[in-house]
């Protein structure tokens, strides 16, 4: 992948983006909310782990931030203090002295697939499992 200037005259980089799929879970909507046909509502939500990256420059860091985004309102659908809620669910890491960018990259893509995997361990109950957009569970 090509690092993309963020900024036209800055000095950092966009280095690595990565939208995964992780699963899906489908939630019937509020008693009272009916389909146009009168029979509960039921959506399915799509769960995606995602894990961005840039570099700056002169000061040879990088700036890793990972986070949880649900299709078609999904996170209203689970209980407030559900994981993919809080704010637990997104994070900003910050690392110094990346001298070598073969090994930064490999650290973010390492750091990515961990985050995948924790974003799957809070999917709710009876979700299916999608991570690597497979369908595999």
């Amino acid at each position: 992948m090509a690092a993309d200037k963020v900024f036209e005259k800055g000095d950092v980089l966009e280095f690595f983006n990565e939208d995964t799929v992780v699963g899906e879970f489908t939630s019937v909507a509020p008693k009272g909310q009916l389909a146009l046909d009168g029979n509960p509502q039921v959506d399915i939500h799509s769960v995606h782990a995602y894990t961005r990256s840039m570099f700056i420059e002169k000061e040879r860091i990088a700036i890793v931030m990972s986070g949880v985004a649900l299709s078609r309102g999904g996170d209203a659908r689970l209980p407030k203090e559900h994981w993919y809620r809080s704010q637990d669910s997104r994070r900003t890491t910050v690392l110094n002295d990346q001298n070598n960018n073969a090994a930064l990259v490999r650290r973010v893509a390492q750091m990515a697939d961990d985050w995948q995997d924790l974003v799957v361990s809070y999917l709710p109950a009876g979700a299916h499992v999608t991570k690597d957009g497979d369908g595999a569970e």
